[in-house]
């Protein structure tokens, strides 16, 4: 299953790149004025381009979400790390909330 994920992410990765390097070279302005005729002919390919690459972007997000459920119902210690994280986070926001609010208490006396 790992390596179905990490292949997936390396073809979508792949993907995305190669459609976003072909949409940056179409519409670069390198080459000097281009003719009319040639944006004519090049604006479809355009689109499909831009297409493309935002299909295979979100395929390519997609996948950090499928990580990321298949780490929460496969892996024990990421599951025990993250619940960590969540509590430390929490905990650190009591405590600012707690302060705050004993600091605006304090300028108002």
């Amino acid at each position: 299953m790992l390596l179905t994920v990490s292949l997936l992410y390396v073809l979508l990765s792949a993907c995305s790149t190669v459609s976003y390097i072909v949409a940056r070279l179409a519409r670069s302005d390198d080459a000097g004025e281009v003719p009319t005729w040639c944006v004519k002919a090049l604006r479809p390919r355009l689109r499909l381009s831009d297409r493309v690459y935002s299909i295979t972007s979100q395929l390519h997000k997609l996948v950090f979400a499928y990580n990321f459920v298949v780490y929460v119902v496969a892996g024990r210690q990421f599951r025990a790390e993250l619940r960590e994280l969540l509590c430390r986070f929490a905990v650190l926001r009591v405590f600012t909330s707690r302060q705050s609010s004993q600091q605006s208490a304090e300028t108002a006396v």
